[in-house]
Parts: C-alpha cells; structure tokens; sequence
C-alpha cells in the first residue's frame, strides 16, 4: 500500500485498503450476529481488546534527542503550549522550572502521563478491527467460535463512504517499544500512533484499524451494501450450513457466500462458493 505507513494513523480519504477486508464473528453471540443481519457494527475503546499491552505503548523519547539544547527548547514549547499571554521571561520561568523538576525523564511523571494517554485514547475512541486473511487458522480458532462462526467481508471502498470512520491505518508490530522523536513534525500524531502499534506476537493477524471518535454511543448501522460476502468456518455442519445460508440470502440477497474447508494434501483452508441450488430458491 503506497501511501500506508505501518503504525501511522492515516486520514480516511488517503488510506489505501485491500478490495475486502474481515471481521471474524460466531453466531452464538447475538451481537456479533446483529453485525451481519442488521449491520450493526460494535466500535471498542481499547481498554475492551484482549491483549493487555494494546494502545499502552509508552512515551518515552529518543535518547539521542535529549541534549541540553533540545530538552531546554522542548521545555519551552511546553511551557507556551500549556500556558498563554505571559511575557518572555516567564516562558523561560516556566522551561526552567520543567527542566529542573526532571519531567521529560522522571519515571513516575512519565507513568501518569502514560496513563492518561490511554485513558483519552478509550474515551475519545473507538477501534473497527479487520484483516484481508479470511483463511487464517488461528483467528477462526479464537474470534469465530473453533470454526464453528463466520467472516464478514466488507468492501473497503462501501465500508469507508458510510461516514462512520475519520482515519485509519496498519498495524505495525516489533519486539520494542518505539521511541518518540523530542520534536513532532505537524503531520504526524504520536498519540494516535500509539493505536498502531503491537507485539510482534499477534503478526499473524495482519490487522488493519478503522478509527471512529465518539460522538453519540459506540455502535453504528451500515448500509447493507457494505457487505460484499459471508464465509461460513469449516466446522459449521451441514445442517446449520443450510439455515444459516437460507437466513443470509433472505436478509442480504446480492452478498456472496463461502464457507473454509481444509486441504485434503496438507495443512490449510480453502475458500469455496456455496453453490447448492436447493438454498438459492
């Protein structure tokens, strides 16, 4: 993706997307299948993911940046940025007085800002999380009931026109925690960075984030069209193959449906079309 930087958070209009992205859902749980029959769509504060380090990456700035020079003059764009209509003097006051009580290294001033930045990220925010592996064992293990559920797969350029989403971007995922450059360039936002970035353990999910800023609640209903097709998991039986598929064409008839089987000569899924005429009545 040319214009997609991995661990930035990009305006939705320049955010380059796969043709369909996923969502992975279980029918045993009433919300997940509101997403798909009323397109009612869940947007999370962070606080609600499963990994306890996600959106808690510290700020902490780059050893190199920090010379006398650089955290004086740092010290004073905090000071005229916290603090308005005071005279030359006092901004030098205040820079002084900031450098003096150690706060661009104390740990325990560090702690609480750290804090706070995560507390603003979940109430200000909610997060749409989705990837372009509809095939990836292991998020059919854990988000879709065992193979059991199913994927939504949205069209990107329908999922981004519904208004619903500001910006958006890739997760970038490493070992370390990164570290923030002393001065910030205008078009970059650190503290939303912070929402792209993850252990490199959850790689396998390849995750792209929609961002939505909370106005009135965390839910939001799609225009149908939003949904391009449904893939049932591998473990769906044919029995419930059969109502689920029926209910599907009933609530959104122009969605294509698949359903994940496992290759017969290796380990692996496959998708393939559901073409049983009998359902297509």
């Amino acid at each position: 993706m040319a214009n997609n930087i991995k661990g930035k958070v990009i305006p939705i209009d320049e955010l380059e997307l796969p043709e369909v992205l996923y969502k992975y859902r279980s029918f045993n749980n009433i919300y997940h299948q509101r997403s798909l029959f009323e397109q009612e769509i869940y947007l999370p504060p962070a606080s609600q993911f499963n990994d306890p380090f996600d959106s808690k990456v510290p700020f902490r700035y780059r050893e190199e940046d920090l010379t006398l020079e650089n955290v004086l003059k740092k010290c004073l764009d905090i000071a005229r940025q916290t603090e308005s209509n005071l005279s030359d003097q006092q901004y030098d006051e205040i820079a002084f007085r900031i450098k003096r009580e150690g706060l661009l290294y104390d740990s325990h001033h560090l702690e609480q800002v750290d804090k706070k930045t995560f507390e603003r990220l979940c109430s200000d925010f909610g997060i749409y999380c989705l990837t372009p592996d509809e095939k990836n064992l292991l998020m059919w293990s854990y988000y879709a009931d065992s193979h059991k559920g199913f994927c939504i797969g949205y069209n990107t350029q329908l999922l981004i026109k519904q208004g619903v989403f500001g910006m958006g971007g890739q997760i970038a995922y490493r070992d370390d925690f990164p570290k923030l450059p002393l001065f910030i360039s205008e078009d970059d936002s650190p503290l939303l960075n912070i929402l792209f970035t993850k252990w490199k353990k959850w790689e396998h999910e390849d995750e792209y984030r929609l961002i939505h800023r909370y106005k009135n609640g965390n839910t939001r209903i799609l225009e149908p069209s939003a949904i391009s097709e449904v893939v049932l998991g591998c473990q769906v039986s044919e029995i419930d193959k059969i109502k689920h598929v029926e209910h599907i064409r009933q609530q959104l008839p122009d969605v294509k449906i698949f359903q994940i089987e496992q290759l017969k000569d290796k380990f692996g899924l496959t998708k393939v079309a559901v073409f049983d005429d009998k359902l297509f009545i």
